[in-house]
């Protein structure tokens, strides 16, 4: 059930960032095309507003972020961005779909040793072994449905229903053809005249229908004229090759093929009301566009047609109409009064074909209209070029960068950047951990990205810098249920009205030492100078039926560590799995090893590696609220010095 509100928020939030774009972007050009129309509608011709109008449907299938130097969105596409906001006060912040409070890696498989979790503080006294204390974990909870989410799953739910009236109104038409007779005698030699008057290659059946209200055309790949039969007998020659060549206009013109795009997408966007409007629009415009083409090809005798359409509206309009929004010669009485006015008022066009100045006026208005994204270079970063601020490339090549932060848990969430610019990208689908904050905190996640890691499993841990209770730090998350191993998260709780922080990423450098040792067979406990007078404790080696296991005691929480175990042969096995606990300044390691016998091991030994500290300062905790932020590093600690009596040899 998680994993499908996960996923359900995953693909909520991508259809925000993508609905919210195009709904500003194709309002605010059907809203220009609205002027531009009412000033030229009666200046040009049909043909020309039908194929201005075409850049709506043209518009809707490109990608919000198509950018063009000559476009007015080049300039001003930086207002027509769609900003999401997560509500930092949402009561969803203090649940999570992650496992229970600890890191989300701890006792499992991977490579890499495991980062510490939160425990009470062992006595590092030798007279017993030390256990390792369990963890409470509260209740796993379900994740909450974001809004994103919410809203993605009732468009769906309106698309499934819109596309199912639109198969059952195919499924009526299909029908209606069927019951429909095959026209025959004159009616099929005045189809076959028209067909070459109208320079029509493809093949057209005619059918008479009993139920059809109206001369309309029909199939895709198999056009059919319908016409009434209560139409057909009352109807001249004159009048049906005028019918006739209306239709076919329709067919030459590619319309059914364009009315059927049309409809697709206005079901996808559904929640665009001039969306709606501009399809009106182009229904309307694009009969007037075929009046012109029947007007041109009947010549001389071009004063009939209006003529026609009256005489077929009075028989189409006397009896109840089916709305099947068949491209016919009628569509309303409003619509006929205006095309009949429009062939009063003026002259008979001598083409009814795009000219060569059309065509350019069409491309330059698509090339200005219709990439609405804003410019890269005059101000506005994109946020590859943003990620680069937020980076520091260590000695050894591994380049460190802040990449985002966001509300905890960030299933559903917006992500900003570290210095509060708005996020496109959402690094990852999920942790595998959880913190719960109280009444006065707040939880965030930061999500760290690193690049030119080297072969061996790099640890790293991740704080802030005023941080109460935390998990993550090493263990990579997940995206599509696949683990991005060059990400690290750190989910933790701040103060909830602090504004900034400073977050910290340690990165492991410089080879593993050993540091203190014991043979396993009695406790033991270190003082070690060179690291300040920290203590190691080992216990007594636990010889179980598999194996071996050891626990360490330690209090060197600002390095890594392992427990590893050498030989007789002088061979260094590391552990099958490893586990750690922390509190305060202690840490519990306790490592198996499988298949190994406590007699056949030379020594446990403890081993540490610095850690090289990446620094970002003044992150903001608030989308929006502008920062300076800054990165710096510090150069890597010198390694312990530990003397060695014998070769090891690494498997």
């Amino acid at each position: 059930m998680n994993q499908m509100l996960q996923q359900t928020n995953s693909i909520g939030r991508a259809f925000v960032e993508f609905a919210g774009p195009m709904l500003i972007q194709s309002s605010v050009l059907i809203l220009i095309l609205l002027l531009v129309d009412l000033f030229l509608r009666k200046k040009v011709r049909a043909v020309f507003r039908y194929w201005i109008w075409m850049l709506v449907l043209v518009k809707l299938v490109l990608p919000t972020s198509l950018s063009l130097p000559m476009s007015f969105g080049y300039w001003f596409g930086d207002k027509l961005g769609f900003v999401q906001k997560a509500s930092l006060d949402s009561p969803s912040s203090i649940f999570d779909s992650g496992l229970p409070f600890g890191h989300g890696a701890a006792g499992s498989d991977r490579a890499g040793p495991i980062e510490p979790a939160p425990m009470p503080r062992p006595e590092l006294a030798p007279a017993e072994p030390i256990p390792a204390e369990p963890i409470s974990s509260p209740p796993v909870s379900l994740t909450p449905l974001s809004w994103q989410g919410a809203l993605f799953l009732a468009w769906l739910a309106v698309v499934v229903v819109m596309s199912l009236l639109l198969l059952q109104r195919a499924i009526f038409v299909r029908g209606l053809i069927a019951q429909a007779e095959e026209a025959t005698g004159l009616m099929k030699d005045t189809l076959h005249y028209c067909c070459e008057h109208m320079a029509v290659k493809i093949k057209v059946r005619l059918k008479v229908s009993p139920n059809a209200s109206s001369p309309a055309v029909c199939g895709l790949f198999c056009p059919v004229i319908l016409v009434p039969r209560n139409l057909s007998p009352t109807l001249g020659s004159s009048h049906l090759r005028t019918v006739l060549m209306h239709e076919l206009a329709h067919i030459k013109r590619g319309d059914l093929w364009i009315n059927t795009v049309q409809t697709a997408l206005q079901i996808i966007y559904l929640y665009n009301p001039l969306l709606w409007l501009a399809n009106a629009i182009i229904r309307r415009v694009r009969e007037q566009a075929v009046d012109e083409i029947v007007l041109v090809a009947m010549g001389h005798k071009a004063q009939q047609y209006p003529e026609t359409l009256l005489s077929v509206a009075k028989l189409a309009f006397a009896r109840p109409a089916l709305s099947l929004r068949l491209i016919g010669v009628i569509e309303s009485k409003n619509q006929l009064k205006e095309r009949i006015r429009k062939m009063l008022e003026r002259p008979v066009p001598k083409s009814a074909k795009l000219g060569i100045l059309s065509l350019l006026a069409i491309i330059i208005a698509a090339a200005m209209l219709l990439p609405m994204a804003a410019a890269e270079d005059k101000g506005q970063m994109t946020d590859d070029r943003m990620e680069k601020e937020f980076a520091a490339t260590l000695p050894n090549g591994v380049t460190v960068e802040l990449i985002g932060i966001c509300e905890h848990p960030s299933q559903g969430k917006q992500w900003w950047r570290p210095d509060g610019a708005q996020s496109k990208e959402t690094p990852y689908d999920y942790t595998g951990g959880n913190v719960y904050p109280d009444q006065n905190e707040r939880a965030y996640e930061f999500a760290i990205a690193l690049d030119n890691l080297p072969a061996e499993p790099v640890t790293t841990t991740i704080k802030t810098d005023r941080a109460g209770s935390s998990s993550g730090g090493n263990s990579p998350p997940q995206k599509n249920g696949k683990y991005l191993d060059n990400l690290r998260w750190l989910a933790t709780v701040l103060p909830r009205n602090q504004k900034t922080c400073d977050v910290l990423c340690g990165i492991a450098a410089g080879p593993w030492e050993a540091v203190a040792q014991s043979s396993g067979k009695d406790f033991s406990s270190q003082v070690l100078t060179l690291l300040g007078g920290v203590a190691v404790a080992f216990s007594k080696a636990f010889v179980e039926a598999d194996g071996v296991s050891i626990t360490v005691t330690d209090d060197i929480l600002e390095r890594p560590c392992q427990i590893v175990a050498i030989t007789n042969e002088n061979r260094l096995i590391k552990p099958s799995t490893s586990s750690s606990t922390s509190a305060g300044k202690a840490r519990q390691t306790t490592a198996s090893f499988k298949g190994l016998a406590l007699s056949g091991v030379k020594e446990f030994q403890f081993q540490t590696r610095p850690y090289q500290w990446v620094t970002f300062k003044n992150v903001s905790l608030k989308p929006g609220v502008k920062t300076s932020v800054q990165v710096e590093f510090e150069k890597p600690a010198l390694q312990v010095e530990v003397e060695r009596t014998s070769t090891i040899r690494v498997d």
